[in-house]
């Protein structure tokens, strides 16, 4: 029994009785050369990402200082006498 499962997966199953090869590998030629490019696109495409994050970054500090120099001013034109605390507030803002 045990050898006529050998026969048959020899054949590949085939009980015509063909002496067919049949192939379960193939090969595929690799282009190391577009591997080198995807990756470098990968490295651009990461830095460019992480110069956008940083940007983004300052971009979001520098409209919160302003929109906190504008609450101080709107406060200032409320009521003029709070002026005098004015110069003191936008420092404080600007060492933020």
């Amino acid at each position: 029994m045990v050898v006529a499962l050998l026969l048959a997966c020899k054949s590949g199953g085939n009980s015509s009785g063909s002496n067919e090869v049949l192939r379960d590998t193939i090969f595929l030629p690799s282009d190391p050369i577009h591997d080198t490019i995807y990756l470098m696109d990968i490295k651009k495409s990461d830095s460019l990402k992480r110069v956008n994050d940083a940007l983004a970054h300052r971009l979001l500090a520098t409209e919160l200082t302003l929109n906190q120099a504008r609450y101080y001013v709107k406060i200032t034109i409320k009521n003029p006498s709070q002026t005098k605390f004015l110069k003191g507030w936008l420092r404080r803002v600007l060492d933020l």
